[in-house]
């Protein structure tokens, strides 16, 4: 659901997806875009090539109920629609303020556990159910 594409080569995009991440730490950039380009080798596509080039796995992602610091305005914030977050000025629609971006990772982050979770226990039985 929500899907743009479907990928070819899993590995490939892990590589594109976790680079483009990584390369978010300004002060780390050079270091990840070496790894990338080695990365890219194993999986035998050339670093400049169109197939190499990001792109968004899917059509958006909404963050639920982020909390403005200042005017403290609860909004869902569509990370890849945004017009401001698009340009990495994380502000608040209503008043402006700066977000809490550690905040928004650890929102982020706890988001991702719970999906994780979520996948690896979906296969469990309870003791004594049926296979």
């Amino acid at each position: 659901p929500g899907r743009v594409w479907q990928p070819k080569n899993a590995a490939l995009e892990y590589v594109k997806l976790v680079s483009r991440v990584m390369e978010l730490d300004k002060a780390t950039r050079e270091e990840v875009q070496a790894v990338r380009a080695g990365l890219l080798r194993l999986v035998q596509v050339r670093d400049f090539s169109d197939e190499s080039r990001f792109r968004y796995p899917s059509a958006t992602f909404v963050l639920p109920n982020v909390l403005c610091p200042s005017c403290t305005l609860v909004a869902d914030l569509d990370v890849f629609r945004d017009r401001h977050i698009k340009k990495r000025d994380w502000r608040c629609g209503n008043c402006g303020a700066r977000y809490d971006l550690s905040l928004i990772e650890y929102q982020l982050c706890s988001l991702v556990l719970q999906l994780d979770a979520q996948y690896h226990i979906q296969d469990l039985v309870a003791e004594g159910g049926k296979n």
